[in-house]
C-alpha cells in the first residue's frame, strides 16, 4: 500500500480519516466487506515514558522541597490544618 497518514513521524499504511458522530477519526480496514473497518491506535508508552523521564522526573526533588516548603509554611504561618 503506497497510501496512508502520517501523524508526526509516525506513518499508518492505509489508514484514512472518517467522520462518525461529529468527530474525526483515523481507520484501516481489515477485510474486504464493506464495513471491515477498525479504528487505529498509535502505541505512545516508550514516547510517554522518555517524555516523564526527562521532563518531569529529572526535576522532582526539587519540585517535591518546594511543595514540601509551601506545605510548612500554610500548616505554620496561615494555621491550615489545624482543628
Amino acid at each position: 500500500m503506497s497510501g496512508g497518514i502520517k501523524y508526526g513521524d509516525v506513518m499508518i499504511h492505509g489508514a484514512i480519516f472518517v467522520r462518525r458522530g461529529g468527530k474525526k477519526k483515523v481507520m484501516v480496514r481489515h477485510g474486504k466487506k464493506r464495513w471491515a473497518f477498525g479504528e487505529v491506535t498509535i502505541p505512545l508508552a516508550d514516547r510517554m515514558m522518555i517524555f516523564f523521564e526527562q521532563n518531569v522526573y529529572g526535576d522532582l526533588s526539587s519540585n517535591f522541597f518546594r511543595h514540601y516548603l509551601q506545605e510548612i509554611r500554610a500548616r505554620t504561618i496561615l494555621g491550615v490544618g489545624k482543628q
